[in-house]
């Protein structure tokens, strides 16, 4: 299937293919760049995202494991594809931004929290964060968000932690390399501390 393989590599889905002169002139600016995909389309289109769009995050990323969503005709090929495709966002610590709020609001097929992917994009060790998506049309804030996924998830302190210090981690940091690191850092002392007063031990 050499040829569909090389017909995803460079398909072009959805509403990508209108802004990917604009994200590579946002790219040879050196800024970064956040691309929503795999919310109505597959994992093809997150493939699309960090390569032809060159995603650092990605927003949503819904339907990642949706290997019935690729487009090559045999079942094997199609979970092989969505296989090396988390396997690529994970050592590349690409983050996505899980927008739990608005999928259920917009996805019909995601009626309850317990068929949101979160799950899995957490036992896969992918670089996650939580995301409002919006705060006024979908009535919802960052808190919520948190009480949402520790709720549906049996998410601990340890596990949010983990969550809200990778969005820090690959935040759009607006000083130095040097700068951000010392933010972070401080970022994850002030958790520790909070935790720690709360009689939350460090994992």
């Amino acid at each position: 299937e050499n040829g569909e393989a090389e017909r995803i590599a460079r398909a072009i889905t959805g509403d990508n293919a209108t802004h990917a002169a604009a994200y590579a002139r946002a790219h040879e600016a050196f800024l970064g760049k956040t691309v929503h995909a795999g919310e109505d389309y597959g994992p093809e289109s997150i493939f699309q995202a960090i390569t032809d769009c060159r995603a650092d995050r990605v927003g949503h990323g819904t339907w990642l494991f949706a290997a019935p969503r690729v487009g090559l005709k045999d079942p094997a090929s199609r979970r092989h594809y969505v296989e090396r495709l988390v396997q690529y966002l994970a050592e590349r610590r690409i983050t996505l931004e899980v927008c739990l709020t608005s999928n259920l609001q917009t996805l019909p097929a995601i009626t309850t929290l317990t068929r949101h992917p979160l799950g899995k994009m957490l036992k896969a060790r992918l670089s996650v964060s939580l995301c409002t998506d919006n705060r006024l049309v979908s009535r919802t804030n960052m808190v919520n968000e948190l009480r949402l996924a520790s709720e549906a998830f049996g998410l601990g302190p340890q596990e949010l932690r983990r969550i809200l210090i990778y969005g820090f981690k690959r935040s759009f940091f607006p000083g130095t390399y040097r700068q951000k690191r010392d933010y972070v850092r401080s970022v994850i002392d002030h958790a520790d501390r909070v935790l720690s007063a709360h009689g939350v031990k460090k994992s």
